[in-house]
């Protein structure tokens, strides 16, 4: 057996010249545990192997866990006693950094997470009879409908994440089918629970990665007894887990450590690696899961299925493994590693510094109110201290000549200057940084400010946040397209046909619909958020210009709709748009049909030899006609000018209610 560790085993080459008593590997790929088939020696030895390349991707980036540790204090404003100067002195956190993560998640999660649905599919190609489009509207159907209503921990789990993201600059979500919940599944999962070498290339390439889970006595026995989990003795009681990250989530509760017992949950480690299970030279990709005390084997599944391997005869060339988690980033790292960036890299020092400050201006405000001195031993006074109540004087056994003598206060300065100066250019230098200035997050910046100065700064101030938005948006179409591959493999064919209404008799129903997730080449899944307008304020800007280019040949139906979508109405489906009206095409413009028709007569005029009689005749029937025609044509101009004022209504009532709902007009002036 081979393990894709550096520290190879001495005795491989003894193993690989082993034989394999396992069933092939088409045969492996349904087994609910392989860790059946094995005897107790190779469990122990694949167990030791896990948990010491758990143990080596886990130094790789300590460096890494320092400054995770170090922005979690920072963000969540975690108390510290301060014994200098002098116990208990000033200890204000700023919130600099805080403040930013929330700004970023209020902007990302409405924009990313839109609420008429997060899944769009389109087409790929030609599609001269509209089976490709059919087949993208049933599937965008399903996975929302699967997305928002069956998975019932998607949006609150991208939501965490979301507003953890821009702390840590790398957070996870693990996608994958339920066999207990009988659906699918995509979960948050913390940076510091997903154990990867710093050095990985990317997620996909790395030969590594470990899921740290905790089970407590009750759910391990529950996958025992259901098959999942092989019966292992734990051998007493479980040490519950304790590193960095873990205490700074008790200390930011005020959590006290409980003691470890029976229930305490055991640290259980998921690994998706490779492993040489049938002895033919060839590293296959599988899930092992151990306990991390005992190192004792309790799963291993295999990470690949029976389509996703390559044969060159009867000798494999490739597997091609199942990917279970997607990696988010908030800024690549420059230097390559595997982590992204985060405000804790950008503003970390920034805010320690605002911090070190604040607390340097309280307690020089503190040694300046309350004085303190040197008393002289000629001073004829009991010792002690002495407080005193406004208003309220105190009898001495001195004069005043002698009270000026004996005591002298301690010289203290009053809180710099200099240093309130520097403090405010932090937070300005901080906040630039984070694109928290008083216009971005709702303030007014000042009455002289020109509306359209006040739009071309948020535009401005946003173009960093888009970058990071197609980032996450670019991840979470990796994340979808997880899910849609999933549906290919479980696919149910009965809530399909529910949820779209599908008839059981359909003669083509197999036919058409059941292959709607094995043709990913012929659609692409994509969020249906667009990270290019960030704001509901730039989506309506985008409708109003669609309105305007209507007489050009645009849907009107469509406009409509997306005016009604940039302004957030519900059921739009209710107000049933006139679809036959808008397929005609629009209107050609009255004038220039009037224009046309006398084009027309006059040449007709000119090729006809006529008398002066017909003429006339001819002349006073044209007058009527085009009486009669300028009519009508005053009567349609009328009902499209009606037609134009009732839409530019329906736009302005929109964007007044927009406008109230966020607290009044951006930018207004008086």
């Amino acid at each position: 057996m081979a393990y894709n560790n550096e520290d190879m085993d001495e005795g491989y080459d003894e193993m690989e010249e082993e034989e394999s008593t396992l069933p092939p590997l088409e045969e492996l790929v349904a087994h609910p545990n392989i860790a059946q088939l094995l005897d107790d020696e190779d469990l122990q030895e694949i167990g030791k192997k896990v948990v010491d390349g758990y143990n080596d991707d886990e130094m790789s980036r300590q460096q890494w866990l320092i400054k995770y540790k170090e922005g979690m204090e920072i963000a969540l404003q975690v108390p510290k006693d301060r014994t200098w100067p002098w116990p208990k002195a000033s200890n204000v956190k700023f919130p600099l950094m805080t403040i930013a993560c929330l700004q970023f998640h209020a902007r990302a999660y409405p924009s990313l997470i839109p609420t008429d649905g997060v899944v769009s599919v389109k087409t790929v190609g030609k599609d001269p009879s509209g089976i490709k489009a059919q087949m993208a509207d049933r599937v965008q159907t399903h996975m929302n409908y699967q997305v928002m209503e069956q998975m019932e921990d998607w949006d609150e789990e991208m939501d965490r994440l979301l507003i953890t993201l821009p702390i840590t600059g790398t957070e996870f979500k693990k996608t994958y089918y339920d066999s207990e919940l009988k659906r699918n599944v995509s979960e948050h999962v913390f940076a510091k629970d997903l154990v990867i070498n710093y050095y990985a290339k990317d997620l996909e390439s790395a030969v590594r990665k470990t899921h740290i889970l905790e089970m407590d006595h009750n759910l391990l026995e529950e996958k025992e007894r259901a098959g999942l989990f092989l019966e292992c003795d734990y051998l007493g009681t479980a040490v519950a887990r304790d590193d960095e990250t873990t205490r700074l989530i008790k200390d930011s509760k005020g959590l006290q450590e409980p003691k470890d017992d029976e229930d305490t949950p055991r640290t259980i480690l998921e690994c998706h690696c490779f492993y040489d299970l049938d002895c033919d030279g060839y590293e296959e990709p599988y899930i092992i899961t151990v306990d991390k005390e005992t190192q004792q084997v309790l799963r291993i599944v295999a990470r690949f299925t029976k389509e996703s391997i390559h044969k060159n005869g009867d000798e494999i060339v490739k597997i091609t493994p199942d990917e279970y988690f997607t990696r988010y980033l908030f800024i690549p790292s420059p230097d390559g590693g595997f982590y992204g960036l985060g405000f804790i890299h950008i503003v970390g020092s920034l805010n320690k510094a605002v911090d070190t400050i604040i607390n340097q201006l309280i307690d020089a405000g503190t040694l300046s109110n309350l004085q303190s001195g040197f008393l002289s031993r000629s001073f004829r006074q009991r010792s002690g201290n002495m407080q005193f109540q406004p208003g309220e004087w105190k009898v001495v056994n001195a004069t005043g000549q002698d009270l000026g003598q004996g005591i002298y206060p301690l010289p203290v300065r009053e809180p710099s200057a200099v240093l309130f100066s520097l403090l405010g250019m932090l937070i300005e230098v901080g906040q630039r940084v984070t694109n928290t200035t008083d216009m971005m997050v709702g303030e007014n910046p000042g009455q002289n400010q020109k509306a359209t100065t006040t739009q071309a700064v948020m535009e401005s101030g946003m173009k960093v946040f888009t970058a990071v938005y197609k980032r996450v948006r670019r991840a979470l179409s990796k994340e979808f397209l997880k899910l849609y591959k999933l549906n290919g493999r479980f696919f149910d064919k009965k809530e399909y046909a529910d949820l779209l209404g599908i008839p059981d008799t359909a003669p083509t129903a197999e036919q058409d619909y059941d292959n709607d997730y094995k043709v990913g080449n012929l659609i692409r899944i994509m969020p249906s958020a667009d990270p290019n307008a960030s704001t509901s304020v730039q989506k309506m800007q985008k409708a109003q210009m669609l309105l305007q280019l209507i007489p050009l040949g645009l849907d009107k139906t469509v406009v409509l709709k997306r005016i009604l979508q940039a302004a957030e109405i519900d059921n739009i489906d209710e107000f049933k748009l006139d679809q036959q009206q808008q397929q005609a095409g629009p209107p050609p413009d009255p004038k220039i049909m009037l224009e046309a028709q006398k084009l027309q007569l006059d040449a007709q005029k000119q090729q006809h030899d006529i008398g002066i009689e017909d003429r006339e005749q001819l002349r006073k029937e044209t007058e009527t006609d085009l009486k009669a025609r300028k009519i009508g044509v005053d009567a349609h101009v009328r009902m499209t000018d009606s037609a134009n004022r009732t839409a530019a209504s329906v736009v302005a009532t929109a964007n007044k209610t927009q406008q109230a709902a966020a607290g009044g007009p951006s930018g207004s002036t008086k």
